[in-house]
């Protein structure tokens, strides 16, 4: 798996800010991996993942795909209610009723901290895109959605960073990072959502 320093590192390689074989400094991958991590929620922000669903919470409580969760309440010893991931999703399109979630649902753990998940189907597991319990990325962690395609989104990443290092991206990897963020916006690869139509 690609780790969130070799992905700043192509990122700024594919940005003209390194050159191949070079290694970064210290205050350049810590600099990379706060543009990393604003990347992501950005991605979650714009809408990349879809929309959410705000729910409230006053017990534990297991999330739904696609819900934004509010944590804020305490559980009287002072601190927030637990959360859980969902491992199975009531459907009843489903041939038994239950369906794992589907490939890049969102869910939002809205507390002190933010936590975001991703459901990779590659993976067969949430991801998280604000590490572990919402305490950030770490260089050394596997890079969120790289098990996509970690070059093109090396691509996108250096898309998000070219201007602020006074840089711009080559024809071929502007093509690449669009590609990869119209991949994840129209999810080509996730299986048809059934719909059943409601008569009044």
């Amino acid at each position: 798996m690609t780790t969130c320093r070799e992905l700043i590192t192509a990122a700024y390689r594919k940005a003209r800010v390194r050159g191949r074989g070079d290694t970064l400094d210290a205050e350049e991958a810590a600099d990379g991996l706060f543009a990393l991590q604003s990347f992501y929620d950005e991605m979650v922000g714009e809408g990349v993942f879809g929309r959410l669903t705000d729910v409230v919470i006053t017990a534990a409580y297991e999330a739904d795909e696609q819900e934004r969760v509010f944590n804020t309440d305490l559980d009287g010893g002072g601190e927030p209610w637990t959360v859980t991931l969902p491992v199975e999703i009531e459907d009843g399109f489903a041939t038994d009723g239950a369906r794992p979630p589907r490939d890049l649902a969102l869910v939002v753990i809205a507390g002190d901290p933010v936590q975001n998940y991703v459901y990779s189907s590659q993976l067969g597991a949430w991801v998280s895109l604000t590490g572990v319990a919402g305490a950030g990325l770490t260089l050394e962690q596997d890079a969120p959605l790289a098990e996509r395609g970690a070059d093109a989104l090396a691509c996108l990443f250096a898309a998000f960073i070219a201007e602020e290092n006074g840089k711009t991206i080559g024809p071929v990897t502007a093509a690449r990072a669009m590609a990869f963020r119209s991949r994840l916006t129209h999810r080509p690869s996730a299986e048809h959502v059934p719909t059943q139509a409601e008569y009044f």
